[in-house]
């Protein structure tokens, strides 16, 4: 069960890590359910899909650190479909790419915070060409600068950006696969499944 914030306070840092760790699959499940039957979801996914659908460039994830990570599985999803997409670090796409933004056929921003510098100033300027957000906090600046923006919908966390990671993986998964034409959702709740049969196995090796 979900516990309160004033439970959470009083863990040890050890403590508060394994608890999230253990949401992981209850919060991706509850992502795969909101991503099959939102409707304002769907519209966000479909306008990613007919964006890209028509333009032969490039789909760009933009993001840093764990969020740029995070992305890597989608772009790869893309390539290995005959898709090019690549996936960038925010500072460098910000400093020195700036006469190729226009080239994507769609820039897709993640973030965990919404907050971070580089994220807010291409949600301010633009790149010139079709923007999208993946983020996890619906009250940061990122959030309310954006016009096609996908939840994350992990929650708070107060250890290591565990769920938001899990999270933001899938989103970006189940955006390529939109991207794609391709039903996602059977791979999805193989994929909590196999979050879900793991947690217990891993802690038990420490």
């Amino acid at each position: 069960p979900t516990r309160r914030s004033s439970d959470l306070f009083a863990m040890n840092g050890t403590q508060i890590l394994e608890y999230e760790c253990r949401l992981q699959p209850a919060k991706l499940r509850e992502l795969i359910a909101a991503y099959r039957n939102d409707p304002q979801i769907h519209g966000q996914l479909r306008y990613a899909r007919d964006i890209v659908a028509n333009s032969a460039a490039p789909v760009v994830f933009i993001g840093m650190g764990g969020s740029l990570s995070s992305s890597i599985s989608a772009s790869t999803h893309l390539q290995a479909n005959g898709r090019l997409a690549f996936s960038v670090d925010a500072g460098e796409w910000l400093h020195y790419a700036q006469n190729v933004w226009k080239s994507a056929a769609l820039s897709v921003l993640v973030t965990a915070s919404g907050e971070s510098a580089e994220l807010v100033a291409f949600m301010k300027q633009g790149t010139g060409g079709p923007l999208a957000l993946i983020c996890n906090n619906p009250t940061s600046p990122c959030w309310q600068l954006a016009e096609h923006r996908l939840p994350v919908l992990a929650g708070p966390e107060y250890g290591n950006a565990t769920i938001t990671y899990t999270n933001s993986t899938a989103v970006g998964i189940i955006l390529a696969a939109k991207i794609l034409d391709h039903e996602w959702q059977g791979d999805a709740e193989q994929a909590a499944a196999v979050v879900e049969n793991s947690i217990d196995r891993i802690f038990e090796m420490r």
